[in-house]
């Protein structure tokens, strides 16, 4: 935080952030969730599905970075950075 100029930031609040960010970018849900670290749902097909998404996550991280560069850059713009 103290790169930032910010305090009062959690991790949980990064988190929220990222899962916020990659569902504006339009990533599937279960994609987010496992990026993130979240277990995925229990329910009966669970048992039969063992697909891990590592593409998709990276995928996904890649998205995410990407979109957190553009933010950056706009806000540098804004401030005359």
């Amino acid at each position: 935080m103290a790169l930032t100029g910010t305090s009062g930031w959690s991790g949980h609040d990064c988190r929220r952030t990222a899962v916020t960010l990659m569902q504006k970018l339009g990533i599937a849900r279960e994609v987010r969730m496992r990026v993130t670290g979240h277990a995925p749902p229990r329910d009966g097909a669970a048992s039969y599905e063992h697909h891990g998404f590592e593409r998709e996550a990276f995928a996904a991280v890649e998205k995410l970075a990407a979109e957190i560069e553009r933010i950056r850059a706009v806000v540098l713009v804004s401030i005359g950075g």
